[in-house]
């Protein structure tokens, strides 16, 4: 089994070339690793993955202000661990967007299937160099999963009670390390404990932090790190995404301290979808496409939308009907009238027509961008089309509601509702 971690854009009109590259690897026997769409996001989740992963594979697509800084900066974990590489570049991006160290082939959605040839031989290269079956860790350890504290000398009382408490509640062991001299470079038990660790909890002590010389072993181990700042005026780097940063909390407030510490832990631990279907990867790319939301922002408890479509015993028949692929798909589906003759007879089009009212009404209350207004109109639209007694209408209208309004259909239990927008949007 050879698993690849796969860095791509969210953005629906790049879902076609997101396929298109995960084909690729999966024509050569490549196990894609996805990681589906989330407004919730640390560093330590992408180095905890990559540390399992044997490779890393990332499109760089054109989008105004350049390159992604996210996958950049994916890339660049790529790097740290020496894990090999590959970066598909997109044509019309400027020389230099990543270093000529890296294995890189441009390409052009244009004429992605002229250069099928060429994309191909770049992945063959890397098969070839993981070969036939990669090895796992020599030597996993045997103990009960656990973190290291670093820094954070002066805390005392309330805010160590906190931050103890939440990591045995998260059910891990702490073990604090402290030293800051070249000694632990002949210390033995430090790099057991280091390497042993499942990630670190590292807290910035201001300009002069003591336990620098720690920090930078352990970050240099590509342990996975949480960081926590308590310096209110902390100088964030621009050109990385400030969620890949350390998280500020006032160190006063230890309910702040100790709910920060317990959502960067259910982060970091959030798995990726790993994808041997083609039809899966397909699924994944529809949903893409048919995802509601401006760029950068991803409505909350999409990603658990996309595990659930991917794990939880989606069928993708798929019946035909999605729509076209790319910036200029209309996001309808085909053939709705077929379609509704293979799943018509289990929908009661009245009882849908009221339930589409509820979601209609949840979805008015919960709107904040214009694809969340389009998404509603879509949905009142549907509304009207089965109060009409037209299925077919309804699945047509409802194809262009996206996942944002599925999402918000599972969360209030409009199961008709809920059924015909999966239909509609290509995921049963």
């Amino acid at each position: 089994m050879k698993l690849v971690y796969y860095a791509h854009s969210y953005r629906p009109q790049d879902s076609e070339v997101v396929q298109h590259f995960a084909d690729l690897m999966q024509m050569e026997g490549l196990i894609v690793s996805l990681d589906p769409p989330s407004n919730k996001l640390n560093a330590a989740k992408p180095e905890r993955h990559l540390r399992s992963t044997d490779a890393l594979v990332a499109v760089l697509t054109t989008r105004e202000g350049g390159p992604s800084e996210y996958i950049l900066f994916e890339i660049l974990l790529g790097i740290r661990t020496k894990k090999p590489v590959i970066v598909f570049v997109e044509d019309n991006l400027p020389d230099g967007c990543v270093s000529d160290r890296i294995l890189q082939r441009r390409f052009s959605r244009r004429s992605l299937l002229r250069e099928i040839r060429t994309h191909r031989h770049a992945i063959q290269i890397l098969n070839s160099y993981l070969g036939e079956n990669p090895p796992p860790l020599y030597q996993p350890s045997l103990t009960r999963r656990n973190c290291l504290i670093v820094g954070g000398r002066n805390l005392k009382g309330p805010a160590e009670k906190a931050i103890f408490s939440q990591i045995d509640a998260m059910r891990y062991s702490s073990h604090v390390i402290e030293g800051i001299t070249e000694a632990r470079l002949l210390d033995r038990t430090f790099y057991e404990r280091i390497l042993s660790a499942d990630f670190a909890l590292i807290m910035l002590e201001g300009k002069r932090h003591r336990a620098g010389f720690l920090t930078g072993v352990i970050v240099g181990y590509m342990v996975p790190s949480i960081i926590l700042t308590f310096d209110p005026n902390y100088q964030y780097e621009q050109s990385i995404p400030r969620e890949y940063q350390p998280k500020y909390v006032e160190l006063s407030d230890t309910a702040s301290l100790e709910k920060t510490i317990g959502r960067e832990i259910s982060i970091f631990e959030e798995d990726y979808v790993d994808i041997e279907d083609k039809a899966k990867v397909a699924a994944y790319s529809r949903m893409l496409f048919a995802t509601a939301g401006r760029p950068g922002y991803h409505s909350e408890g999409l990603r658990n939308l996309f595990v659930e479509e991917l794990v939880m015993g989606s069928q993708y028949t798929n019946y035909g009907q999605a729509g076209a692929m790319g910036e200029r798909a209309s996001g309808t589906i085909n053939n709705s009238q077929e379609v509704w003759k293979q799943i018509g007879q289990g929908i009661n089009l009245a009882e849908l027509s009221v339930e589409l009212g509820e979601l209609r009404k949840s979805l008015r209350a919960k709107a904040e961008t214009p694809e969340h207004d389009q998404a509603l109109v879509a949905v009142g639209e549907a509304e009207l089309e089965a109060s009409k007694g037209n299925g077919p209408r309804t699945l047509e209208k409802l194809a262009r509601a996206g996942l944002w309004a599925l999402g918000i259909a599972k969360e209030i239990g409009v199961k008709l509702a809920t059924e015909a927008l999966s239909t509609s949007l290509g995921l049963k």
